[in-house]
């Protein structure tokens, strides 16, 4: 397995809390008033921020703005209604109780731990695609548990195989291609129909919950699709850190709302 090569996220998202709140100071990393030790904290963060986002936090930020958030979502009204054939799309399968069992296990899946650009993960496969990719802190035992708790008497092998290394190639960058990524889902049939929409939402576009709702028919239950997204278990690949509040707040994310901002922001620098 090609190996993602490691970052501090947790410097990452210190510096755009801390430069986001100091985003209206002109001259941040020279401050007669602060510390020695504070400027070079803080030169610290910038560096280690603008070395994974490759551009100045200045530039970054404008993808953080409620203003930038709102224009994304009115660009994106009614995208979901074309079925552009053109658009690269993962394999999507739904996973059937037959596959699924007792419990799952009926199951094999394929497990291990890595980096990605958003921090550590812990990624899963079935014998058809991606069944679990989700973030954590620390502690692989409770990233496991995890898992363990999704598909509680599955077989579980800690190895990587053909579809954990093209999702771990496509989140490290070296590979574009998401037709490649074969998703392996288990969730209910309502869940199926968010999630199923909220793939033809390409990388660098937000869209409203809302629009989610409309687009399955269900345009009354922004709500509701705020709680599907939730219970995505399968981080990024199913893109629910693409869909943001109608006010152009950027909202919750399971993972973390800060995390869902870099992911946004990392995302634009590369549309």
């Amino acid at each position: 397995m090609e190996k993602i090569k490691e970052i501090d996220f947790d410097k990452v998202l210190t510096a755009i809390d801390l430069l986001s709140k100091d985003s209206n100071n002109s001259d941040l990393f020279n401050q007669d008033t602060l510390s020695k030790d504070e400027q070079q904290k803080r030169t610290g963060l910038q560096m280690a921020f603008e070395q994974w986002a490759g551009i100045p936090f200045r530039q970054f930020e404008q993808y953080l703005t409620i203003d930038y958030g709102k224009g994304k979502i009115a660009a994106s009204k009614n995208s979901l209604d074309n079925d552009d054939q053109n658009y690269k799309q993962p394999v999507f399968l739904k996973m059937t109780t037959e596959e699924y069992g007792e419990a799952g296990e009926n199951l094999q899946i394929n497990y291990g731990f890595s980096q990605s650009p958003f921090g550590s993960i812990i990624i899963a496969a079935t014998d058809r695609g991606i069944c679990h990719l989700s973030f954590f802190k620390n502690a692989e035992e409770r990233a496991f548990a995890g898992l363990k708790n999704r598909f509680p008497n599955a077989v579980f092998v800690k190895q990587y195989d053909a579809f954990q290394q093209a999702a771990l190639d496509f989140l490290s960058g070296v590979n574009d291609n998401p037709s490649s990524l074969s998703l392996h889902v288990r969730g209910t049939e309502y869940e199926y129909k968010i999630w199923e929409s909220l793939m033809k939402v390409p990388a660098g576009t937000l869209v409203s919950y809302g629009e989610i709702a409309r687009a399955i028919g269900e345009p009354r239950k922004a709500q509701d699709v705020g709680l599907a997204l939730g219970d995505n278990r399968i981080a990024y690949l199913i893109p629910c850190h693409r869909v943001i509040k109608s006010t152009g707040e950027l909202g919750q994310y399971h993972w973390g709302a800060r995390r869902k901002a870099a992911i946004i922001g990392w995302e634009a620098t590369r549309g």
